[in-house]
């Protein structure tokens, strides 16, 4: 949680890590794993945009980026990620129907739980006061299904945490095995429920 504080932080931040430039000419386009430091630079005027790509196996980076805005700062993105959420809960409504040939591995997993479950705590400190995170019609099933694999692999939500944060946090974990995890999400494979 360094970067949560630069200030307090920088003379650690500069021994432990390098800093590079990339430029970017016209028409190229970058991608970045979630929580990259970095800063924009344009010396003339352009048009650029950017954007989030969601993918399971960075979904453990995603969380820790979500829960330090959250929780340790406070200038950490310029952004509000309203459909964050959705696409996470989308995310996890797939699961029970997710190609085999996809691989899942146990950090990442949890990480798309613990956002799914307790998505009150990652709202994102730079947030209106007012703002509120409501409820779509995806949330009750995601909320099953995140809450079924956690009770499934570590009991409860809890144990899932202490789990979660040990260790080292940019490690995706073992892989899950798709027998275990299509054995927990059987029940959520019918289209009618």
């Amino acid at each position: 949680m360094l970067f949560a504080n630069f200030t307090k932080n920088r003379e650690e931040i500069t021994l432990t890590w390098d800093a590079e430039v990339i430029t970017l000419l016209d028409g190229d386009l970058l991608f970045q794993p979630p929580g990259q430091v970095h800063a924009v630079y344009t010396p003339k005027k352009s048009f650029v945009t950017g954007g989030h790509l969601h993918h399971f196996g960075s979904l453990h980076l995603t969380e820790i980026s979500r829960y330090i805005d959250a929780h340790k700062a406070q200038f950490l993105t310029n952004q509000v990620h309203d459909n964050a959420l959705e696409t996470f809960q989308r995310m996890t409504i797939a699961l029970p129907r997710l190609s085999p040939n996809i691989d899942l591995y146990h950090r990442a997993l949890v990480g798309l739980c613990l956002m799914v479950i307790n998505r009150d705590k990652y709202k994102a400190s730079n947030n209106d006061k007012e703002y509120k995170i409501v409820a779509s019609e995806s949330t009750k099933r995601a909320v099953a299904i995140a809450t079924a694999i956690v009770r499934h692999f570590y009991q409860d939500v809890a144990s899932a945490q202490r789990s979660y944060r040990s260790g080292d946090q940019s490690d995706l974990g073992e892989l899950v095995s798709q027998e275990e995890l299509s054995s927990c999400l059987r029940p959520f494979t019918s289209l009618t429920t």
